[in-house]
């Protein structure tokens, strides 16, 4: 009878759940799913953080512009402005933080 690269029998049900390749390959893709959405969470709350700084130290300018006669929505809009202003240059410098690293992982594995 055949065996896979680990030595475990053919059986689609003992290779999922018994070989020693597929349970720490489910393992590590469970903790970086967690990690990765421990990750997000810090990320989300930190941006209420300073979009919640941002606007208390503009509440007096918020007042003016509602007494002035501003609608809502466009002040609502003026401080989601900022708010994405925030998302796409922190999206831009991960991405590019990734791309590079990426990059430099590639050229180390070539130089094996």
């Amino acid at each position: 009878m055949a065996t896979n690269t680990c030595g475990c029998l053919p059986n689609r049900t003992h290779w999922v759940y018994k070989c020693p390749l597929t349970t720490s390959s489910r393992l590590r893709t469970m903790v970086l799913g967690l990690f990765a959405t421990l990750a997000l969470a810090i990320a989300v709350t930190g941006l209420y953080g300073v979009t919640d700084y941002a606007v208390s130290r503009r509440a007096r300018e918020i007042g003016i512009r509602m007494a002035l006669g501003g609608q809502r929505s466009h002040i609502l809009l003026f401080i989601m402005r900022h708010c994405l202003l925030i998302i796409g240059s922190g999206l831009a410098l991960g991405l590019s933080g990734a791309s590079l690293a990426g990059a430099n992982r590639t050229i180390a594995q070539a130089g094996k």
